[in-house]
């Protein structure tokens, strides 16, 4: 695969069912392993369903960014208003809420365009700083995000079903 194998776009109302698909597919392949399965069903119920999708993707204050090869959805980036339990102080202030891909594209520039196409419709925004929240074991999305310039600036408990996770909340300046 190379980079030119795949097509970058803005979701649309018709990717709702294809994007809440990949996107329990994306969760599940990184989380299931954690939860209980009537805590990951409750979480998936609650946030990946179609009619979910449709409400984020006609939200104008809510972009989502598909990658897609050979026909199929392999990743997505989704930014909107900031919302996680931080003080930003009065800058204007946006969110990478999710970012994910198949295993089967991972190490392959998939994610790195995302979070370009991310950072950069931020900017775009007149976003002051970038934030996210990262699970506080997942090493891996933490140097990722690091690569881009987030810091940690606190932490919360993200729930999934009756579960809690430890999260980290990352900013990044976006010198505006």
């Amino acid at each position: 695969m190379t980079a030119t194998d795949v097509l970058y776009r803005d979701a649309t109302p018709d990717d709702c069912d294809a994007l809440s698909a990949l996107m329990r597919e994306t969760f599940c392949a990184t989380f299931a392993h954690l939860y209980r399965p009537a805590d990951l069903a409750a979480f998936l119920e609650a946030s990946y369903t179609p009619a979910q999708q449709y409400a984020e993707i006609i939200d104008t204050e809510t972009e989502t960014c598909l990658a897609i090869r050979d026909g199929a959805l392999v990743g997505y980036a989704q930014i909107g208003p900031f919302k996680l339990p931080y003080d930003a102080g009065p800058a204007h202030a946006l969110e990478l809420y999710r970012l994910y891909v198949r295993e089967d594209v991972k190490g392959k520039g998939v994610a790195a365009t995302l979070m370009d196409w991310a950072m950069t419709r931020m900017r775009e925004r007149a976003a002051v700083d970038a934030y996210l929240g990262v699970w506080s074991e997942n090493a891996r999305a933490q140097k990722f995000y690091a690569r881009y310039g987030f810091d940690k600036v606190g932490e919360y408990q993200f729930p999934v079903g009756d579960a809690l996770d430890d999260e980290f909340i990352l900013r990044a300046s976006l010198g505006m």
